[in-house]
């Protein structure tokens, strides 16, 4: 593992995240990664990171999802009591004007 371990001396040095990714390690070889300061991931890993974040992205798009609606409704049902003009209603007049 002597390219790995120039590759964990480099990530180290600049304080990086290294990461080795496989589909599978072999028995013993996910230690010997981690002794290098690196961090293995392997199809399991990501599979268990995809588990995890799918339902955290569903429920945050939700979330934001709701808000937008509680904020644009509280705007819309605030409009006519701060005086600001409704839209034309396709006559053709933009403003309240004609022509």
């Amino acid at each position: 593992m002597p390219d790995l371990e120039a590759f964990g001396n480099e990530t180290g040095k600049r304080g990086a995240l290294g990461r080795v990714i496989a589909l599978a390690f072999d028995e013993g070889v996910r230690e010997e990664i981690e002794a290098l300061g690196l961090k293995p991931l392997d199809r399991n890993g990501l599979l268990r990171i995809v588990g995890l974040w799918d339902p955290l992205k569903a429920y945050g798009g939700t979330v934001a999802c709701l808000l937008r609606a509680a904020c644009r409704e509280k705007f819309i049902s605030r409009r006519p009591a701060q005086g600001v003009p409704e839209t034309g209603g396709g006559s053709g007049e933009k403003n309240g004007h004609a022509g």
